[in-house]
């Protein structure tokens, strides 16, 4: 559905004012101005739209994740069990000061052997192109997964299943 951004009058004389030259999107959000310019040239008005050139921050998600790169399952293990065994939780005053003691030790053992780390994540789709829906999103991830089952396998028969969906979705 498109939308109307002009919205004030792009004509004007003394009896009347209308709106007759418009500018339509089915973004809306990506203008960040629209209008019309009055440049007392004539009685019309110039109309104009300003798309942004970088994307909202909105857009991108920033997460955080553990390094498993040199994880040791044993080590961890036995360094959480030393590290537990010196903690008593229950001399605490109450169950906040114990769970965030139990957490603050927990988080020390833990970015030893897997550290935590940030990243941005982006949404590649609807973010960027709003014109790609989930269902032909779904029909991609399904295309390049034959794809790269057809070259591992080295299988015509999944090749040729590739070929179609390539032609469904370029």
């Amino acid at each position: 559905m498109c939308n109307q951004l002009i919205t004030e009058a792009t004509r004007e004389t003394q009896s009347t004012k209308n709106i007759l030259d418009v500018i339509l999107s089915t973004v809306p959000d990506s203008h960040t101005k629209s209008g019309a310019l009055k440049c007392g040239l004539s009685d019309y008005n110039f109309v104009y739209t300003v798309m942004g050139g970088r994307h909202s921050e909105s857009q991108t998600r920033i997460v955080a994740f553990r390094k498993h790169k040199d994880f040791d399952a044993e080590k961890f293990k036995e360094n959480l069990r030393d590290k537990m065994h010196t903690l008593s939780v229950n001399s605490y005053s109450n169950i906040e000061e114990s769970w965030t003691a139990f957490k603050e030790v927990f988080e020390r053992v833990c970015n030893k052997p897997a550290p935590l780390c940030k990243s941005k994540l982006r949404n590649r789709y609807h973010g960027y192109n709003p014109w790609i829906t989930s269902d032909i999103v779904k029909s991609m991830h399904e295309r390049d997964y034959i794809h790269r089952r057809a070259g591992d396998l080295k299988s015509d028969v999944l090749m040729a299943n590739y070929g179609t969906l390539r032609k469904v979705v370029p």
